[in-house]
């Protein structure tokens, strides 16, 4: 069995973040002392500032990134008020800018000893530090080169080597074949125009039902066992995941096939959960775009303890079933702030390629309508301004999926090449916009011709293997020993 990884906190269990947040928010709070010496026709400035603090505060995960945020934020209203010649109002916010920039230095400077930031024992194998991915101890880049999905997938899940692959790829089929009464499920949404989350919803509770899963609490780790023992209990509850993996990847590709039928073939080339999804589609696809399909997927598997992950995590602290953990995280991660925003952003892009205009004319139009451009932004993947312009985003998974889309459909060379001058008109409007993996999604989703509601389809597909990875690692960890605190955010009211 695999040793644990050492690693330092990732940026989504940075405990730096809980604690300079908190002991910052309580400067927040005070502002409303400032502003209630204000008068009343000052006011309206004073909590619109107070507004734009907060929103800054509440995105970034990075104390440094904040302070630069803040400073914008000051110079922006500062500048207003003195063309304004508003010196009353600008007394009080200069007051408060220092006294927020003085607790920042102090905060940074002392509020943690380094000494608790030396490497620790960690239950997750998927780690995000200043930007990079790393994801059992492999860059990002290196992990979604793997050629062999499970392989790559075995990796996610501490304790385990490549000597259970052959068990878990078993369980994977069984789970891919559907019997008559699932394909019935799957039918019935597309006669009733059901959308993907509530359909797999549908099919994770009917496994719960019809199978009888038992708690995992029947898999966790027992100090006192043998590591035989507890290899064994992790086996299964591994057994458990890759069923319904394989569940989730051909209800998905079934929902998405446009024949009557549906057809499973047993003389696969290889257990390759890219190919039998396409296979289960009825989509007929080359070797060089299954290639850099899987190269997406595994860029794609997971993202840290991100929102739906956390959800998974918790629902294993407390030993509920495998089913009923996955629905949970499904549905966290169905919103519109997590993989729900997919769909949205590929419906735009595919109006934007439909339009015939120019990008900056597009752009603009949606920023003079107001509107969102879905697919840009990141609260942890940022860009600035003094980033170069030909560069879209500084998170790696953009750039994975743009050179797997150049590198498989040299015919669709126009539509990429569209969708980046795009993305960099985007930029040009707003240089601290960088695209994130919404954007990188569609890129390849146009490439291979798919409605923009597939789109979700595939963000929860791909995203299992990680939630199914937080939900066993769990099982190595006391039950329901998860509790807050949480790093702070503050509401506006």
């Amino acid at each position: 069995m695999k040793e644990y990884i050492q690693k330092k906190h990732d940026i989504y269990h940075d405990p730096k973040e809980f604690f300079w947040k908190n002991r910052f928010a309580y400067l927040i709070y005070d502002l409303d002392k400032h502003f209630t010496k204000l008068p009343q026709q000052e006011k309206e400035l004073a909590l619109a500032t107070k507004a734009k603090i907060i929103s800054a505060f509440n995105s970034n995960a990075s104390l440094n990134l904040f302070r630069i945020k803040l400073e914008k934020i000051f110079s922006q209203v500062t500048t207003l008020l003195t063309q304004s010649n508003n010196h009353s109002l600008k007394e009080h916010i200069d007051s408060l800018f220092n006294t927020l920039q003085d607790s920042l230095l102090k905060i940074e400077n002392n509020v943690i000893p380094d000494s608790y930031f030396t490497p620790l024992n960690s239950h997750s194998n998927i780690h995000i530090e200043n930007g990079n991915i790393k994801i059992s101890n492999k860059d990002l880049s290196i992990f979604s080169q793997n050629e062999d999905y499970f392989e790559a997938i075995i990796d996610l899940f501490i304790g385990f080597d490549c000597s259970c692959k052959n068990i878990i790829e078993d369980s994977f089929v069984e789970g891919f074949k559907l019997n008559e009464e699932e394909i019935k499920i799957v039918d019935n949404a597309k006669n009733t125009q059901m959308d993907i989350v509530s359909l797999l919803n549908h099919q994770l509770l009917q496994q719960q039902v019809s199978r009888k899963f038992k708690s995992i609490l029947q898999y966790e780790y027992i100090p006192s066992a043998p590591n035989s023992i507890n290899h064994q209990r992790r086996v299964e509850a591994l057994k458990e995941a890759m069923f319904l993996f394989g569940k989730i990847l051909s209800t998905v590709a079934l929902f998405y096939n446009e024949s009557k039928t549906y057809k499973y073939t047993e003389d696969f080339t290889s257990i390759d959960p890219i190919e039998m999804f396409f296979q289960a589609a009825g989509r007929e696809i080359s070797k060089d775009q299954i290639s850099a399909l899987r190269k997406c997927a595994l860029a794609h598997v997971s993202h840290g303890l991100n929102s739906a992950e956390f959800v998974c995590l918790i629902s294993s602290s407390v030993r509920t079933t495998f089913p009923r953990a996955l629905i949970a995280g499904l549905n966290v991660g169905s919103g519109m702030l997590h993989g729900g925003a997919i769909e949205a952003c590929m419906r735009q892009t595919t109006s934007f390629l439909n339009s015939d205009q120019l990008p900056e004319k597009y752009v603009q139009e949606l920023i003079n309508a107001n509107q969102l451009i879905y697919g840009f932004g990141h609260r942890i993947h940022k860009i600035t301004a003094e980033t170069p312009p030909e560069i879209i985003a500084s998170d790696p998974r953009v750039h994975i999926y743009f050179d797997a889309c150049r590198q498989a459909f040299p015919n669709k060379a126009d539509v990429i090449e569209k969708l980046y001058l795009y993305a960099r008109e985007a930029r040009k409007q707003n240089p601290t916009l960088g695209a994130n993996t919404d954007f990188a999604a569609s890129v390849l989703f146009h490439c291979l011709e798919f409605p923009p509601e597939v789109a979700r389809g595939f963000f929860t597909v791909f995203r299992t293997p990680g939630a199914c990875s937080q939900i066993i690692n769990e099982l190595s960890v006391k039950g329901n020993s998860r509790r807050p605190p949480f790093a702070h955010v503050i509401p506006y009211i």
